[in-house]
């Protein structure tokens, strides 16, 4: 009975700082955090931005995919999932491109490697599920089985503002916002939460096949990230990092040339007309 008590005890203090550093670290991403004030919420503001943004053409870019991957995803649909998802008030022009590259790449990926009975995927940085509904669609437009594993420190079970249209109807969870996806999320999506640097110890994965880096633009983290993710890649698996752009991002840029520079990965960089740039490194030997 002692030795029981002692037991609960002990897992009862345990629960306790966990939930301690639970509250420390990520409760206060449950408020709040793209600091939305209500009362200045305007719909025909994201419509108007969503319109602006959907107008610019990037032909070279798309030339550029195009000939790199042979795929392109459905413009109305990619649209469509960014008004949800990436049409947001803030200074900087809007850009989703990505979603054009990730889509493309992986769709090359799966066609190259039709023999892969279910591909893992690996993204860091989901914000509002852009990005992993982007690649989502393309595993489902192959009609190939896979899954989405998806890291942020914000909440996907809590109702917050996310800065974007439908915050004109009250706070929402991910789930909610991404409602009219919920095929795409239900069959290839997993949402997980927390610092990168811990979530990506407790996965226990056996191969990462492809990866999206955006969890963080400075070396440290990326870094960390690039390690974990090609010790879990074999030849011709692909990481894609996100604002590969030296004038903004240098500890970025540092990291995924540290990469490169091992000659374990060859890099295709593409960039926009706005100069925002990506990187796409393939695995082209395996580690020692």
């Amino acid at each position: 009975m002692e030795r029981a008590l002692r037991y609960l005890r002990s897992w009862f203090r345990a629960r306790q700082n966990r939930l301690a550093v639970w509250d420390q670290w990520y409760r206060h991403y449950d408020a709040n955090p793209f600091y939305v004030d209500p009362k200045s919420i305007s719909r025909q503001t994201y419509l108007d931005l969503a319109a602006e943004a959907s107008a610019r053409a990037y032909p070279d870019l798309m030339e550029n995919l195009k000939a790199a991957f042979g795929f392109l995803p459905d413009k109305e649909w990619i649209d469509k999932l960014a008004l949800s998802t990436q049409v947001v008030i803030k200074r900087s022009a809007l850009l989703y491109l990505h979603g054009y590259l990730l889509y493309a790449a992986l769709r090359h990926y799966l066609a190259d490697h039709p023999d892969e009975d279910s591909i893992t995927i690996l993204e860091t940085g989901t914000a509002r599920g852009f990005s992993a509904l982007c690649m989502a669609k393309a595993l489902q437009d192959a009609q190939r089985h896979g899954r989405v594993l998806t890291i942020d420190v914000l909440p996907f079970r809590e109702p917050i503002y996310w800065n974007c249209i439908h915050d004109a109807d009250g706070k929402k969870t991910r789930f909610e916002l991404l409602e009219p996806w919920a095929d795409l999320v239900e069959a290839y999506v997993i949402f997980l939460r927390g610092h990168t640097d811990i979530v990506l110890k407790q996965l226990g994965l056996a191969r990462i096949h492809f990866a999206f880096l955006d969890s963080a633009h400075e070396y440290d983290t990326l870094s960390m990230e690039l390690n974990f993710v090609a010790a879990h890649q074999k030849a011709d698996d692909v990481i894609v990092c996100d604002d590969y752009t030296p004038g903004q991002y240098p500890g970025a840029v540092r990291a995924v040339d540290e990469l490169l520079a091992s000659g374990e990965y060859e890099g295709q960089p593409f960039t926009s007309q706005e100069a925002r740039g990506y990187m796409h490194c393939r695995r082209v030997r395996n580690g020692a």
